[in-house]
């Protein structure tokens, strides 16, 4: 029986190329069915994903029961948060991070894939402490580790692929880009066959294998 993959973000550029990477991939597609947890099940992004077959279910990343209910069943989970960038210092990252840490950790997920991002505050030994997007995902890795969950850790920094649709840049003549969308869904086919409590930091220039 294939097991449950819950995919958080599932409309976004992160959750929507794991949704994409496993639907794809002949072996993912047959280990797992698929879970999207997005906040709008009507929109065009959401209908388009229930119509390759993907089960589609709204939370509320504030309410523990919401979340609770998102992940039942679930085998392995993959979590992307959001900053509140109308409120650039607000925990809102981080409370919404340790409360899918919590309840995957109470519903006993046997895997938490998780987009993380280096501490800029502890990376630069205090010099830059207004990364708060940055350091609360950081803060959230920590959390994860600290409750001992099966887990895996991504960092994929900024898509430079963000560029390319807002016309802003445009692939190198060697065709690279420093950091594609599509990388973060190989990574995460990578996480899927990794040991736990592993990092892959996706952020240079060299393209994943």
């Amino acid at each position: 029986m294939p097991k449950l993959l819950t995919v958080f973000g599932a409309t976004g550029n992160q959750g929507g190329s794991v949704i994409r990477a496993v639907l794809a991939d002949s072996v993912l597609f047959k280990e797992f069915t698929v879970r999207g947890i997005t906040r709008n099940a009507s929109k065009p992004a959401a209908k388009d994903l229930a119509s390759k077959g993907v089960e589609i279910k709204t939370a509320d990343l504030s309410s523990t029961e919401s979340v609770a209910a998102a992940i039942a069943g679930s085998h392995s989970v993959f979590l992307v948060t959001s900053p509140d960038f109308f409120n650039p210092g607000a925990s809102q990252e981080l409370a919404y991070g340790k409360t899918v840490a919590d309840a995957a950790a109470a519903a006993n997920v046997q895997h938490l894939i998780y987009s993380s991002l280096l501490h800029v505050t502890n990376e630069t030994a205090g010099r830059l402490t207004h990364v708060v997007h940055f350091d609360q995902m950081a803060d959230v890795e920590a959390y994860i580790r600290a409750k001992s969950i099966p887990s895996t850790f991504i960092l994929p920094g900024y898509f430079m692929s963000n560029y390319t649709v807002s016309q802003m840049l445009r692939k190198g003549p060697d065709g690279t880009c420093c950091n594609a969308g599509s990388d973060l869904a190989a990574g995460i086919a990578i996480a899927a066959n990794s040991n736990h409590d592993t990092s892959f930091n996706l952020g240079g220039r060299r393209p994943l294998p």
